[in-house]
């Protein structure tokens, strides 16, 4: 499957690039009243005593900011903090209050990624387009949070923050023009202005982290560790499903993600060769009766993508506590009971490597020097 043409043309300066200039200027001069507004709101606003920690991106769509979340949230956790998070909730309906949850969360209230990493870390979550908000929302909901981090927000501009970590891909920053001439959010001189650079790589192991002046230089790669089967949550590797799927006709891969392709690829390395892959829109509604009819006899999907469907079965002791709430409440996941009838189903899932701890011990001796100055 080829990348969408205008992936290709942001990364080069050719005829589209040149076409679209006028637009990005418009963009561009957009960006800067709404950047001018939100820092005139944050003024007007109390920094929240619970630091603030955004992941964003500049480069649109996916380039990793959601691992980089769960590894965030895990290192933290084993630092002695006690995480929550906060998020736009793309795909959610308007509201005019935040959304506040922990634990099983719907995908409809509070959009794929917040419900998938609520519902693998257990950790508080609060959605709104205000993440001011949502931030405050947020600590009454659980006052003993003492670190929050936001789901992208780079661009968020009335939302306080105190550290802001970057996420880059292999792509970098394209041929660094923005939208819609180029891929960029803002302009790449932004860069220079985060604490630290995150780079998701493909090819080789993460080197070690550096640190340059005032901002932190570091990779990870994301790999494939486990399939789970979403009917019965077995979790088995990816040599044992490629065993026994040796047994099957065929294998369905399908990914709702910022790069499809890039799940496919990973498949493809561990000699997981699907005989047919589809690769829907980034937060795409991932139908039941669609699925249903899909003629493959194993379909394999991503995380993000299976969240959608209802709760993960993330382990055995995991899926007897949804079937146990099911039983107290048999509206609340009712999507899922519907998908276990489908053995079919499997999904992948993935972990981070690194190259070292560096980044996470930075954050945490960021996170107690600012805890010591608002104290």
């Amino acid at each position: 499957m080829r990348a969408p043409w205008i992936h290709e043309q942001w990364q080069k300066s050719g005829w589209w690039s040149i076409l679209a200039r006028p637009l990005s200027a418009l963009y561009g001069l957009g960006l800067h009243v709404s950047r001018h507004q939100g820092l005139q709101k944050k003024q007007r606003t109390q920094k929240p005593i619970t630091p603030v920690i955004v992941v964003g991106n500049l480069y649109v769509g996916g380039t990793g900011k959601t691992p980089v979340i769960l590894r965030c949230i895990e290192a933290l956790r084993a630092r002695g903090w006690n995480p929550g998070l906060v998020s736009r909730g793309y795909g959610t309906k308007s509201s005019k209050t935040p959304a506040v949850g922990r634990g099983q969360l719907s995908a409809d209230q509070f959009g794929d990624e917040p419900a998938m990493i609520a519902q693998k870390t257990d950790i508080a979550v609060a959605v709104f387009s205000d993440r001011h908000q949502a931030v405050l929302a947020l600590q009454s909901f659980d006052p003993s949070i003492n670190v929050i981090l936001s789901d992208d927000g780079l661009q968020h501009w009335p939302m306080h923050r105190d550290i802001e970590i970057l996420v880059e891909d292999n792509r970098g920053i394209g041929n660094g023009l923005l939208l819609p001439a180029g891929p960029l959010r803002e302009p790449a001189q932004r860069r220079e202005q985060v604490d630290a650079i995150t780079k998701r790589i493909t090819d080789a192991k993460p080197k070690p982290t550096r640190v340059e002046q005032l901002q932190v230089f570091c990779e990870f790669r994301l790999e494939i560790c486990t399939l789970r089967h979403l009917q019965t949550g077995e979790i088995i590797t990816p040599d044992s499903f490629q065993a026994w799927r040796q047994s099957q006709a065929s294998l369905l891969a399908l990914a709702g993600i910022g790069v499809p392709e890039r799940f496919f690829a990973q498949l493809r390395t561990l000699g997981l060769h699907p005989d047919r892959t589809e690769g829907l829109a980034d937060h795409a509604d991932l139908s039941q009766t669609w699925l249903s009819e899909q003629p493959e006899s194993t379909i394999l999907l991503t995380e993000k993508d299976a969240v959608r469907l209802g709760t993960l079965p993330w382990s055995q002791t995991h899926l007897k506590r949804v079937r146990q709430d099911e039983s107290d409440n048999p509206d609340l996941l009712s999507t899922h009971a519907q998908l276990c009838q489908d053995a079919r189903v499997w999904v992948a899932v993935a972990d981070t490597q690194w190259g070292d701890d560096v980044l996470f011990d930075w954050l945490d001796a960021r996170l107690h020097d600012i805890r010591a100055q608002r104290q």
